[in-house]
């Protein structure tokens, strides 16, 4: 007898066997069992997932010769059994809709279903059935209708919403899933080791996670690597004999890009490239890895998922909405790539874009920051003191700013004015804060600088004794203007100072505060 691959020796027998559609196989052994048998039957969902199996057991059930009535447990030892699963019964037709598509193949088997069964019902399976012309539908319409006693159809397609609902409404539909990696891991380990082969866990996993939840091709994977006559199946050789990428080669490159790493990044890329890895198959891992990593960010990964520390560790490192953007930049590159005759450099690029990203920074967040001060700051808002207690302590204050050597040359430059010069100072250094200033009154008196704010600005002056950075910029500002004797106070009273350009509402010192964050001014 000739060679079966292991998509085919292992192919479930009854419908406890087919794994991962659980919520199928227990309605159809539960309406087999009752005797509630349904004349037409739509199987839909992706490729290797057990849409055909399904069907011949169902063909099977009901004409299984171990019981005097159809049973959801077939012997599979019978004569009817046998003659199933070797593909010769008589009373099962198995029709490819793609290459019996037209409308005389409608016919033709319109006339043979008018034959009676052997045993208790004739099957039809057409697989692929959105494959069929429109013409082709329309003739088995009034037979799918009102068909023959003891006729059942079954209908197998990957792509639903090509079969006219004139179809499907005659039919129950039962969608397929894809199967969990989880089980499919279980399934290859199961059978490797009946196989008389020993796989190690990360291999298996690796080889469910590549099959994307199709349980058919695991298998054809899986029975290529026993082709090689491995005595251990382990990651390395699945990887050298498929010729696809392992996951811990993304994971570096992944922190290669959070460590802000260009070179790094781009000496992992050519590992890979001169290994000789498909860039395509490059470009897809990097999609599929970041994915990973944001589904694991985002707490809905299951923890027995394949890898689940690995795309922990990688989540850490990034924030949701920086995974977000990697995935729409890497999505877009991968798309390139598929096209591409340079493909190699439109990996290196989006490398080198991912690794220079700055950090995404929450605009709330950023707001609230500068109404509590600690966005300019850049620490906690320190405790509020009295302006007589802060200024007790100028003479510490001043002992950690740096003020430069020789600025009489920056001073000659200054205007005249002790109000305008020391905005001018302060202005550069910091605009918001000179922009508040300047709707206060600044009267120089000897050795001090008093800053006089109107009633409707005490909050911003309250504000500003609050934050020792904002002071410490005031007070340099003055040590420039004015020299390093200089005492500044903020006191009450005193008129709002007018803009020389036009009048306006006094700033809060919050909003300044904002402003200045993005560089920003208030227009009317």
């Amino acid at each position: 007898m000739s060679y079966l691959v292991l998509a085919r020796k292992w192919r479930p027998q009854t419908f406890e066997e087919v794994i991962g559609q659980e919520h199928i196989t227990r309605t159809l052994a539960r309406a087999i069992e009752n005797g509630r048998i349904a004349h037409a039957y739509l199987f839909t969902g992706p490729r290797g997932v057990g849409k055909t199996t399904t069907a011949r057991i169902i063909a099977k059930a009901l004409n299984c010769q171990s019981s005097d009535k159809p049973t959801p447990h077939p012997c599979n030892k019978c004569t009817s059994c046998v003659e199933i699963t070797e593909g010769r019964s008589p009373d099962v037709l198995e029709i490819d809709g793609a290459s019996h598509r037209g409308i005389e193949d409608a016919r033709e088997l319109q006339t043979n279903i008018q034959y009676a069964p052997v045993g208790r019902y004739k099957v039809v399976i057409i697989d692929e059935v959105h494959m069929l012309t429109r013409e082709a539908f329309n003739a088995l319409l009034k037979t799918l209708e009102e068909p023959p006693a003891n006729v059942v159809f079954v209908f197998a397609t990957t792509e639903p919403d090509k079969v006219p609902l004139t179809i499907i409404s005659r039919c129950q539909r039962f969608d397929f899933r894809r199967v969990p990696p989880k089980l499919i891991a279980q399934h290859i380990k199961k059978i490797a080791e009946k196989e008389g082969f020993e796989i190690t866990d990360e291999a298996a996993e690796f080889l469910a996670i590549r099959a994307d939840g199709a349980v058919r091709d695991a298998l054809s994977m899986l029975d290529q690597i026993f082709a090689f006559q491995p005595k251990r199946i382990e990651l390395d050789t699945i990887t050298n004999l498929l010729g696809v990428v392992p996951v811990q080669a993304f994971q570096k490159i992944a922190l290669t890009v959070g460590s802000k790493n260009p070179a790094g990044a781009l000496a992992e890329l050519e590992h890979l490239l001169d290994s000789g890895i498909d860039p395509v198959q490059v470009a897809r891992g990097l999609l599929e890895h970041f994915r990973n990593a944001l589904i694991a960010k985002t707490g809905a990964m299951e923890k027995d998922y394949p890898n689940f520390e690995l795309y922990s560790q990688i989540a850490e490192k990034f924030s949701l909405q920086d995974l977000l953007r990697i995935m729409r930049v890497v999505g877009d590159a991968y798309m390139r790539v598929r096209r591409s005759d340079t493909p190699r450099y439109i990996l290196e690029e989006t490398l080198i874009y991912l690794s220079l990203l700055d950090e995404v920074k929450d605009i709330a967040e950023l707001i609230k920051l500068a109404q509590s001060g600690a966005a300019v700051s850049g620490g906690t808002q320190p405790k509020a003191a009295s302006s007589g207690e802060l200024f007790n302590r100028t003479a510490d204050a001043k002992k950690h700013i740096e003020i430069p050597k020789d600025i009489a040359p920056q001073r000659e430059q200054l205007p005249d004015d002790p109000a305008q010069r020391f905005l001018a100072v302060l202005r550069d250094m910091h605009k918001a804060l000179a922009t508040v200033l300047g709707k206060t009154e600044i009267i120089l008196d000897d050795t001090r600088l008093l800053v006089k704010f109107s009633e409707g600005m005490e909050n911003v002056r309250e504000e500003l004794l609050a934050n020792s950075a904002q002071m410490d910029l005031i007070r340099k500002a003055a040590i420039l203007a004015f020299g390093p004797d200089i005492e500044v106070e903020l006191s009450k009273g005193g008129e709002e100072r007018k803009s020389p350009v036009r009048e306006s509402a006094p700033v809060d010192g919050k909003i300044a505060q904002i402003l200045d964050l993005f560089d920003a001014k208030l227009e009317e």
